[in-house]
């Protein structure tokens, strides 16, 4: 984790070859060249549960939205603390090839209780994200 500033944090991802199997999440499973697979909005303001229901409507796009929350956890390694969220990652929870459109449209998350203690807060800073440009060869699609 390194947070970015104004509430953005960016995480890291890579397979473990010593697992020996590759889940297939948010496309970290494709390649061996370090890259951006894919990003992630914080939905807590809006209601997570209200946005995957809104987005489910658009039958035009249905395919790219998710279409259920999860709960998710992990435990802090040093102090053995437990953050918790909830997360709409469903359509995310594919390989590199596969992710909605290139990985250029977000999963979704809702730190609930837990904003306070959130990533983007309590991770290590000193950087900050100034630009970020995407580009895609059916951009129209992402309108």
């Amino acid at each position: 984790f390194l947070a970015l500033g104004n509430g953005r944090y960016i995480e890291l991802f890579a397979p473990d070859p010593e697992a020996g199997f590759l889940k297939s999440l948010i496309g970290v499973d494709g390649g061996r060249q370090p890259r951006l697979s894919t990003f992630c909005c914080d939905a807590g303001a809006v209601g997570i549960d209200n946005l995957v229901a809104r987005l489910s409507k658009m039958v035009d796009r249905k395919e790219y939205f998710p279409s259920s929350v999860e709960a998710g956890s992990r435990t802090n390694e040093k102090d053995g603390s437990v953050i918790s969220w909830r997360i709409a990652v469903d359509k995310h929870s594919v390989s590199w090839n596969d992710l909605p459109m290139g990985g250029l449209l977000p999963f979704f998350i809702d730190w609930g209780e837990y904003r306070d203690i959130r990533p983007a807060l309590t991770a290590p800073s000193g950087c900050a994200l100034q630009s970020l440009t995407a580009h895609h060869p059916d951009a129209t699609k992402l309108r």
